[in-house]
């Protein structure tokens, strides 16, 4: 399948559960590029990069990660002690170059972001 438009690294941050995988599957899929992890992308050539922040409201997120199995309110809780998860919530929030609200539907996120990466290639 051909690409849809010119590759444009996305990368995609968030909370645990806030839909980063969902998302970046679902653009890749719908605009025929590669998926890759980071440690992948510093080993190829240099290409345009943009940070996507995925923003979740506390319930919605909680309620992910119930349906996966993967936590209780005490889990819950460690998971945001994580300095990881912390620095996600305050460091890259900040700098991302789009924030979208991860609880919104995966349809209506991969719209908008695709919109947006057309216009960011286009010099819009």
């Amino acid at each position: 399948m051909e690409p849809i438009m010119e590759p444009l690294v996305l990368g995609f941050s968030g909370p645990t559960a806030s839909g980063k995988s969902s998302l970046s599957k679902a653009i890749a899929a719908t605009l025929g590029w590669r998926r890759i992890s980071f440690g992948d992308y510093v080993l190829v050539k240099p290409t345009p990069f943009a940070l996507v922040y995925v923003g979740i409201d506390d319930a919605t997120r909680s309620a992910r990660l119930v349906t996966r199995g993967e936590t209780d309110d005490r889990s819950l809780q460690l998971i945001d002690a994580d300095s990881t998860e912390i620095e996600v919530a305050s460091y890259l929030s900040m700098r991302a170059d789009i924030i979208v609200d991860g609880s919104r539907e995966l349809s209506e996120l991969t719209d908008e972001i695709i919109d947006w990466a057309t216009r960011i290639r286009n010099g819009n």
